[in-house]
């Protein structure tokens, strides 16, 4: 049993700045970028760059914070068929036909031992400031924000699954005093995720996933 607790509640000495998931400034990949359940988490595939763009605030540059880092839950994105335009669904498996099982509209493909990682490059006010690799495109027991978040079937038109189960990885991207500075003159934080492959970016907010959070500046004094 799980229990989802929703607190206005603040740490003390701690000031957090969110942006919704699907409030990217920039997105370009090869294949496809979408949404997914309005916006709870988004997809991009194949290779290219994730824009997030963070405000800073006066109130924000007052605070002076002595540590700064960027959270996000991410993970890889495979191109599943289900998710491409355009595939023949009208296969028949008793005429030979081998049908992937993700082209099933309700299917998420379960953790297994096949993974498929993405390799990204994470660049700060257009600074890269380290790499990362996101080791698999998961979904199980782990998801259970992506589980808990499906909309029961009667509220809907049809009673299909949306990518339940699925999660990401906790990427932790540190931000020096000079780049939070540099950000306050400016009024934004600019986060570029870049793929190094063709693995995709897949980013989980704060009710989808693993972890309750949407992508986080944090500051500490």
């Amino acid at each position: 049993m799980h229990f989802v607790i929703n607190s206005e509640s603040r740490i003390e000495g701690t000031k957090a700045v969110t942006v919704a998931a699907e409030d990217y400034s920039n997105a370009n990949f090869s294949q496809k970028v979408w949404k997914v359940m309005d916006g709870k988490k988004v997809n991009a595939a194949g290779s290219g760059v994730l824009t997030y763009e963070i405000p800073i605030r006066s109130n924000t540059v007052d605070f002076r914070p002595k540590e700064s880092y960027f959270l996000i839950e991410l993970s890889a994105k495979e191109f599943f068929v289900k998710d491409q335009q355009a595939f023949d669904s009208n296969q028949d498996y008793m005429k030979g036909s081998r049908v992937a099982p993700s082209s099933n509209p309700n299917s998420y493909p379960m953790t297994d031992e096949r993974l498929f990682p993405s390799r990204i490059n994470v660049f700060v006010n257009g600074e890269k400031i380290m790499e990362a690799t996101l080791p698999d495109d998961p979904a199980d027991h782990r998801g259970v924000l992506s589980w808990h978040s499906q909309i029961e079937s009667k509220e809907r038109k049809d009673a299909r699954l949306q990518e339940a189960g699925s999660y990401g990885f906790l990427v932790k991207v540190p931000i020096s005093r000079k780049q939070f500075r540099d950000a306050s003159r400016k009024g934004m934080l600019k986060i570029d995720l870049r793929t190094q492959g063709e693995g995709g970016i897949a980013v989980y907010g704060k009710d989808f996933g693993r972890y309750p959070l949407d992508p986080t500046l944090v500051l500490k004094k």
